[in-house]
Parts: structure tokens; sequence; C-alpha cells
């Protein structure tokens, strides 16, 4: 069980983030400028995909961000102008506008945070 409630804890944590961002997040048009690959370390894993994307802020700002790195590229590639929602107090503080890379890490550990406490309460009681 203990699991479970560290699960559903961080769970929370990323709720209450996702709704902090939210607030004050504006939505615009970035452009992947080129994606860094890091090699594995150990030759049966995979290589890390991350995007730098470029965009402008509310103020004209020209802003640089790197995206958290994934083994898959999600269609992107160098010139592809896609969706950023940025915070208007830190705009490096961005993400692609992206239902998949906003809510799995969440819906994942809610997931076996509630599938644990569930096993413990039937199992073990």
């Amino acid at each position: 069980m203990g699991i479970g409630l560290f699960l559903l804890c961080v769970s929370l944590f990323l709720i209450l983030k996702q709704i902090k961002f939210s607030t004050n997040k504006v939505e615009t048009l970035g452009k992947v400028i080129f994606i860094r690959r890091e090699d594995p370390v150990y030759k049966d894993e995979s290589a890390i995909f991350s995007p730098v994307v470029e965009f402008n802020d509310s103020e004209g700002n020209i802003v640089q961000f790197e995206c958290i790195g994934s083994a898959y590229k999600f269609g992107l590639k160098e010139g592809k102008t896609v969706k950023i929602l940025y915070d208007v107090n830190n705009p490096k503080s961005a993400l692609i506008k992206s239902w998949w890379r906003r809510w799995v890490v969440l819906i994942v550990c809610l997931f076996f945070g509630l599938s644990f406490i569930y096993l413990s309460f039937t199992h073990y009681t």
C-alpha cells in the first residue's frame, strides 16, 4: 500500500502542477530548430531525442527551450511548426502542446497507485 500512496501523492503533485501551469499559459506557434540526439550509454538502450523549439513570446522576444527527451520523435522534425504553451511569467517554462506529453505520466501514476491500493485492500485484509 505504501507504493500506491506514494504514486497517488505523485499524481496529486502532477495535477497541481498542471493546474498552476494552466492558469498562466499562453498558446503560440514555435518552430523545431533541431532535434538533439543523445546516444545510449548501454547497447540495449534506445537513443533519446530532445527537440529544441524556438518561438516569440508576447513581448516579441525570441525564446528557445528543449523538450523532455523521448525514445520517439513523435513526428517532429527540424523546421516543423508546432503549437507551444508557455508561462507568461517565465517563457522558458514552455512545452509543445500535446495531450500525450502533458498527461501520460499523471495517468500512469494514478492508474498504478490506485491499482496497488486496491490490491493491498483486496488481498491483504
